[in-house]
């Protein structure tokens, strides 16, 4: 409908491979790319929503993240987090290790400190969708 997005990632070939996807809302004005990490990026505007998902596995500290989600966004987080344990996440640890990148994983009691932590835990829920938890935080 009439929706604005702007998407983020530090990989170029994502970024390319979403403008193939949406090229009918490029050329709309409808969405935009930028080329960054979230951390480095001053947004000049708030956003309603923001969408982490296969985002939060190469982060090392999360709370910087949250801290900075907290003054841009202004309705609802929608995030991913990797699960430790389990084949497939054991499979995920070696697949990455080969390519020596790190790789971060979360157990619900991490999400729950975390979100404790910027006092978010009555606003959120954490749903366990099997290699991953969904947390959604109503802000």
């Amino acid at each position: 409908g009439g929706k604005i997005v702007t998407g983020l990632d530090i990989a170029q070939g994502m970024l390319e491979l979403a403008e193939q996807k949406t090229k009918r809302y490029l050329a709309e004005g409808k969405v935009n790319y930028v080329y960054s990490g979230y951390l480095e990026h001053a947004f000049p505007q708030q956003f309603d929503a923001a969408v982490l998902v296969g985002f939060f596995d190469y982060i090392k500290t999360p709370l910087d993240i949250f801290k900075k989600l907290e003054k841009e966004i202004t309705k609802e987080l929608l995030m991913s987090f990797p699960k430790s344990g389990g084949l497939l996440g054991w499979q995920r640890k070696v697949r990455y290790r080969m390519r020596n990148c790190p790789l971060y994983y979360y157990s619900k009691s991490d999400l729950e400190s975390l979100l404790t932590t910027m006092g978010w835990q009555n606003k959120a829920e954490i749903i366990d969708i099997d290699r991953d938890f969904f947390v959604r935080v109503k802000l």
